[in-house]
């Protein structure tokens, strides 16, 4: 059993009761570190200019390269380079319309477009709802000081069944750990869609 301790707040100085506490609410707490946050950076602050306006010898050499010598110094972006820049920010170049693009199925297979999407997310949470956040196996769901995670799996393989894929009749929610029991976790079959 801890002991509770009697001590003055760090901040106001009220007398209150706790253990491994500093200070008597959060209150006092906030306004304490933003009094002293606010001070290093004055501090910290003032010491930057004292460095800039009197700097060691190492340091000299560095500034005087620096201030003569700045990448952008004289040059501007052209037209074009300012309107592609424009054009970037507005999300114009996603998709197609970007120069990396390389076809429908170049980068992210017809199979994982399909886990990715939102039809798939929306089945899983229905399977979850259904079964309650239980383990159908084992029983196990989340609790104060007992963490699971959850995962829905198909009954019937997601690759070998495509019809079956988004019906929740085909769904269950497993523990990792009897995920892992099941025959067809983790199996590649490899099949072309």
């Amino acid at each position: 059993m801890s002991k509770i301790y009697r001590k003055n707040c760090q901040y106001c100085g009220k007398y209150y009761e706790g253990w491994g506490k500093l200070y008597c609410s959060n209150n006092c707490k906030n306004k304490d570190r933003a009094e002293n946050d606010l001070g290093w950076r004055r501090k910290n602050r003032e010491h930057w200019k004292r460095l800039w306006n009197n700097p060691p010898e190492k340091m000299r050499k560095w500034l005087i390269h620096i201030s003569e010598n700045p990448i952008w110094k004289g040059k501007k972006h052209s037209e074009e380079t300012k309107k592609k820049q424009r054009d970037a920010k507005l999300g114009k170049y996603r998709g197609k319309d970007n120069p990396n693009w390389k076809g429908e199925n170049a980068k992210t297979p017809k199979l994982q477009r399909l886990r990715n999407s939102i039809q798939y997310r929306e089945w899983r949470q229905k399977v979850f709802r259904r079964d309650d956040y239980t383990c159908q196996m084992c029983g196990r769901r989340s609790r104060k000081g007992d963490h699971v995670d959850l995962q829905a799996d198909h009954i019937k393989s997601f690759a070998l069944y495509p019809e079956l894929r988004f019906v929740v009749g085909n769904g269950r929610t497993l523990c990792v750990e009897c995920h892992k029991t099941t025959k067809t976790y983790g199996w590649k079959g490899g099949f072309i869609l």
